[in-house]
């Protein structure tokens, strides 16, 4: 179990940690259980880390991971759009009978070989991630970078997105009235991204 988080210097140890998350690799299991009083928040720093390591000693693989996400965004993109055009009618489907439509058959066609293209894209992007894990596995062993790669870097790009938006909304408030804090929840394997908001009162 962890202990309760004392503050003062634990507080110190976290704020180095978000800059250099490397370090938790050198922290004793007593330092872990003084600094973190939960686990989940221990959870975090460790993403934090195994994101660090991962950019920065398999360069390769974090932009391999990064082309298979955009590989699967980009194909759920298309079957979204073609769900949405076929329901708008300008895309038609050439298995419904009684509908003449060549135009709109031609264009769902076009769409369709989209579909299968980006199918193969994704394919291939994620069976590279998968070649450079085999190959390398001891390196990544012993680097304790989980397997789930993808995770780590879409909780990477989550977090940017989030960061620019809260750049955004501060852009057009008062200082007085700009978000006072975020966090990032970000779990092994599993995670989900809290952004919490605290608004505060115009002063009088």
């Amino acid at each position: 179990m962890f202990k309760k988080a004392r503050g003062g210097a634990e507080d110190d140890v976290k704020a180095d940690l978000r800059k250099n998350p490397e370090k938790l690799d050198d922290m004793s299991a007593e330092e872990l259980e003084d600094v973190f009083p939960s686990h989940e928040e221990y959870m975090e720093f460790e993403t934090l880390r195994n994101q660090k390591v991962l950019k920065d000693r398999h360069p390769k693989l974090h932009k391999l991971a990064s082309q298979s996400i955009q590989a699967k965004q980009e194909l759920e993109s298309l079957e979204k759009e073609l769900k949405d055009k076929l329901e708008s009618g300008e895309f038609a489907d050439p298995f419904v009978k009684g509908k003449e439509d060549p135009e709109g058959k031609k264009k769902f066609e076009d769409h369709q070989q989209k579909i299968k293209d980006a199918e193969e894209k994704m394919e291939d992007a994620s069976n590279e991630v998968y070649y450079y894990q085999e190959d390398n596995a001891d390196a990544l062993d012993g680097d304790d970078i989980p397997y789930d790669v993808e995770d780590l870097v879409r909780g990477e790009e989550n977090k940017k997105e989030i960061q620019l938006y809260i750049e955004n909304v501060n852009k057009n408030l008062s200082i007085t009235e700009k978000i006072k804090k975020f966090k990032f929840r970000l779990y092994f394997k599993f995670f989900n991204i809290a952004l919490c908001r605290d608004i505060i009162s115009k002063s009088t």
